[in-house]
């Protein structure tokens, strides 16, 4: 083998040894998803990214894919008028729906916990549907809406 060839090789066996000693794995690009009215909220792997739905206008239709809503996913968005969340979410972080102006929301039977905040001051929120697998939910989670629960 010439030496060029031994360099490469040698090369490329420590660049493996090396993201496999310290279980490196490649980053996972985010993926947009559009809104119907316009805006779109981004997500990455199984997880809805913090602070990526602010443009949003309409609906939001999670993913059957996502287990999770991350903090401030959709906060601020005034435009967010409805939201589908898809079944397998177990778990929407804190305020993930703060701020905005849904009116209706169904929660899936796989969410388990709700965070603090996550609809607080969505003052235009009459009935929220809880399914069967809640077993934990922060405060204030429906502060300042109107508060009807189904």
């Amino acid at each position: 083998m010439k030496l060029n060839s031994l360099k490469k090789l040698f090369t490329v066996i420590l660049t493996t040894l090396f993201l496999v000693g310290f279980n490196l794995t490649p980053a996972q690009a985010a993926t947009t998803v559009s809104c119907s009215g316009g805006g779109s909220f981004t997500y990455t792997g199984t997880t809805v990214d913090g602070n990526s739905g602010l443009t949003c206008v309409g609906t939001a239709v999670i993913p059957n894919t996502i287990l999770l809503i991350d903090t401030y996913a959709f906060a601020g968005a005034t435009g967010l008028t409805a939201v589908t969340i898809g079944t397998s979410v177990t778990v929407i972080n804190d305020y993930a729906f703060n701020n905005t102006r849904l009116s209706t929301v169904a929660i899936p039977n796989n969410v388990q916990t709700l965070g603090n905040g996550v609809f607080e001051t969505s003052p235009l929120l009459a009935t929220v549907t809880i399914g069967t697998g809640l077993t934990g939910m922060g405060s204030y989670t429906f502060g300042n809406t109107s508060g009807a629960l189904t």
